[in-house]
């Protein structure tokens, strides 16, 4: 759906509708250019060279129909405040502040955010969902303090949560392989190279204060810290020691191989997210 929103034939700010043309789909809408270029950074641009402005048929295309929400900022914008619903579903909600940033106008809006998210605040998630970036955007463009530290805080206990999870796993790993050495002969190739293993073992993670296993939630370590310095261990001398005395052909290492499969898919979630797993890039068009 193109839509059209012609100015130059109202001056009074009353904002209406009219029927569509013949043809292809369109909205039609007539506004005031002085309501416009006062509310909106984006209009006042584009209506300084032109009388009509044209919105791209791209943005149906990756957000389906648009019309509501822009009807909605339009009608905030002439202050025709009785045809502006005080209750929004979330995605109308998220539509309404991320148009509303894109045009420029945002405060038109603002004297609606309380009202909106007060109405709304059945909807906020529990945890931390694909939602919570959107609800970010909603708060931050509708300047809502509340809603802003119930979202972040939300954020901050996930990451938290996130990070206690992480080093667990590590850690977890780390000691049922001393387990293993401690009580299972078949761990290693010998016994002899197990205690080598165990007693190295030990001795690094006691330098490295993980030694004896720290308890949740971790706050004396870093993730950071473990991913760097566990790969880092100094490797048993098995070969050299008891290898030749006893006839071991093995390769002894001190940490398991699970161990540094954990520490690589961790280091892989550790690299971010991607914007365009949470935010449609194409959505908005940019103005050229």
């Amino acid at each position: 759906m193109a839509s059209t929103y012609s100015s130059p034939h109202d001056s009074n700010g009353e904002l209406s509708d009219r029927e569509p043309s013949p043809g292809p789909k369109q909205l039609r809408v007539r506004v005031s250019s002085k309501h416009l270029a006062l509310a909106s950074s984006y209009f006042g641009r584009l209506l300084a060279n032109s009388k009509t402005v044209l919105l791209p048929d791209m943005w149906e295309e990756f957000r389906g129909d648009i019309t509501q929400p822009l009807l909605l900022i339009l009608r905030a914008i002439h202050g025709q405040s009785r045809k502006v619903p005080r209750f929004l579903g979330f995605e109308m909600l998220y539509k309404v502040a991320y148009l509303a940033d894109y045009f420029g106008c945002s405060e038109a809006v603002e004297i609606f955010a309380d009202t909106w998210i007060r109405n709304a605040e059945d909807l906020l998630p529990m945890s931390y969902t694909v939602d919570v970036p959107h609800w970010l955007c909603i708060a931050w463009v509708l300047r809502h303090n509340d809603l802003f530290t119930a979202v972040t805080c939300l954020a901050i206990h996930t990451i938290a949560k996130t990070r206690e999870e992480y080093m667990e796993e590590i850690l977890t790993s780390v000691y049922d392989y001393i387990d293993a050495l401690s009580l299972d002969d078949s761990t290693t190739c010998c016994p002899d190279c197990a205690s080598l293993i165990l007693g190295l073992l030990l001795r690094q993670l006691t330098s490295l204060k993980l030694y004896p296993q720290p308890d949740p939630p971790y706050f004396t370590h870093s993730l950071n810290g473990l991913l760097k310095s566990l790969p880092t261990l100094e490797p048993p001398r098995c070969s050299a020691h008891v290898h030749k005395l006893n006839g071991c052909h093995g390769r002894c290492a001190v940490l398991l191989p699970r161990t540094g499969e954990v520490l690589q898919k961790i280091e892989a979630k550790m690299k971010g997210l991607d914007l365009e797993d949470y935010v449609d890039l194409a959505w908005v068009p940019h103005v050229g």
